[in-house]
């Protein structure tokens, strides 16, 4: 069992940065990340959104984790398509380049529409900035494909993944499970389910640690330690 995370406490937050910019100190990325971070507990897109304000205001450029969170709150809450990629563009001009977290958030969109060219447009695009393909970036493919009831595509992707060294988790074999009771093979749905029970569960998620069991669930959100600067090609919209 994980301990419950604690309440945000945004008095108390409050207090600390009237009491950093009484002294004249400057706030650097690190105390925004976990702004960030609280705010992402809290579901609070118009807290997100001021933590960018400010860091821009403040001439921070920081990485990609406060964005990323954006991003997973704004994918969760089912805003649309348009609004996501507004998000990223604002991202790439503020300087900050988008990390592994970052289009494993935002594929989620259109795998769960079965848009496989977008999503491979996405995965395409990664390769092409030398970013990581993680198990998440894997699941979105399967995802895209099964929603489309394209069997062979989805075990091409998975053999993939295993190319790569990585194993489909729960949620990926629940995927495929689901595919197949609706194209009707009983036996190919009940091999996925036992292939999932033994599986190991998806607690992190496309962020990095995704709650609900899956990519696209909300996360809990851990941002980079004492990083600056850049994002990294890995993270965790944290990073599942």
């Amino acid at each position: 069992m994980h301990a419950s995370q604690p309440t945000p406490d945004f008095s108390a937050v409050a207090a600390v940065l009237a009491e950093a910019r009484k002294d004249h100190l400057r706030l650097d990325a690190t105390v925004y990340n976990v702004l960030a971070r609280a705010y992402h507990a809290r579901e609070s897109e118009e807290g997100l959104r001021w933590v960018l304000d400010q860091m821009h205001e403040e001439g921070i450029q920081g990485d990609a984790f406060p964005h990323n969170a954006l991003l997973n709150l704004l994918v969760v809450k089912g805003r649309r398509r348009e609004t996501v990629e507004a998000v990223v563009q604002g991202m790439v001009s503020r300087g900050v380049q988008p990390d592994t977290v970052t289009f494993n958030i935002i594929m989620q969109v259109p795998a769960k529409e079965g848009d496989v060219p977008e999503v491979l447009r996405l995965l395409q695009e990664m390769r092409r900035r030398r970013l990581t393909l993680d198990r998440f970036s894997f699941h979105n493919l399967i995802g895209a494909y099964s929603r489309r009831g394209k069997h062979v595509e989805a075990w091409e992707a998975i053999h993939a993944m295993r190319s790569a060294g990585l194993e489909p988790s729960a949620s990926t074999w629940k995927l495929m499970a689901r595919m197949y009771t609706r194209l009707g093979d009983s036996r190919a749905a009940a091999d996925a389910r036992r292939r999932m029970h033994s599986a190991t569960s998806d607690r992190r998620g496309a962020l990095g640690a995704s709650g609900g069991g899956g990519v696209g669930g909300s996360r809990r959100l851990r941002p980079p330690s004492g990083k600056r600067g850049r994002g990294r090609g890995r993270g965790r919209l944290s990073k599942h």
